[in-house]
């Protein structure tokens, strides 16, 4: 139970980094992202 919150807290930080990466290149994303 506690691993699958953990799980969900990464996916928030990850998907929130992503937002700020799209913000920051003007909403395009990098082969980074899309690939990670």
């Amino acid at each position: 139970m506690g691993s699958v919150t953990n799980d969900i807290q990464q996916e928030l930080r990850d998907i929130s980094e992503r937002l700020k990466t799209m913000e920051n290149d003007g909403g395009c994303w990098d082969d980074q992202s899309i690939s990670d």
